[in-house]
């Protein structure tokens, strides 16, 4: 059966082989026998520095993924905390609160205004029954982005006006936490240049100190008398 291990130059021995090996040749092109002019060091600076540059943004890309990861579990956690408010601005439009039927007194308003009272909460209760039918199967039931349109449309605004206000409150918030978590998952997913650096981001130090230590011998040969 073949071991599961990983690869041979991903080991701290590898590179400092690398390491070694790119200070020998440096030596060996830019110092000895033939040592490069004090102008021709300052250009070789623009390519440590660049080449160190490159393994600097691999390992940034490490730290932000490590800590999206860490993140994702306490975003999904917010995403069902605000779903669970969601469900519940829904069911209390259904509740008696809402859906009731008025009884007329002698000090009831006007039969035109009562009927049109109770025909706003009507609608009211008919909506908030529609929408809480309609979302586990909207874009809601996998955690995705909600609109109202996913909802049969906006809550009337008659009626009683708290419980409409709660809900686009309660989406809003719930969308929030959605586009947050959205966000973090991009951030600890890595494309094929971030893992590209990732890989060879230490290599790549390791050959810009060896190229900047060959310079720093080159640079004291020139001062020797």
């Amino acid at each position: 059966m073949t071991e599961l291990r990983p690869p041979l130059w991903t080991s701290l021995g590898w590179l400092f082989t690398v390491f070694g090996g790119s200070l020998l040749a440096f030596h060996l092109m830019f110092v000895w026998p033939r040592n490069l002019t004090k102008r021709g060091w300052k250009v070789v600076d623009y390519f440590w520095l660049g080449v160190g540059l490159l393994g600097v943004i691999g390992s940034a890309g490490v730290g932000r993924q490590a800590i999206a990861e860490n993140l994702l579990s306490t975003a999904r956690g917010r995403v069902d905390f605000f779903a669970s408010e969601v469900e519940s601005a829904l069911r209390f439009g259904t509740s008696g609160a809402i859906c009731r039927r008025f009884v007329r007194t002698e000090f009831s308003p006007p039969q035109a205004e009562f009927d049109s009272l109770q025909r706003e909460f009507d609608a009211q209760c008919a909506w908030f029954a529609q929408a809480l039918e309609k979302l586990n199967a909207s874009p809601f039931a996998k955690r995705e982005r909600l609109s109202f349109n996913d909802l049969g449309g906006p809550p009337p605004t008659g009626a009683d006006r708290w419980p409409s206000a709660y809900a686009r409150e309660t989406v809003d918030r719930y969308n929030a936490a959605v586009a947050e978590l959205e966000g973090l998952s991009r951030d600890a997913m890595r494309n094929d240049l971030e893992l590209t650096l990732i890989v060879f981001g230490p290599f790549l130090l390791v050959v810009a100190l060896a190229l900047r230590i060959a310079k720093v011998t080159g640079e004291l040969r020139h001062e020797m008398p």
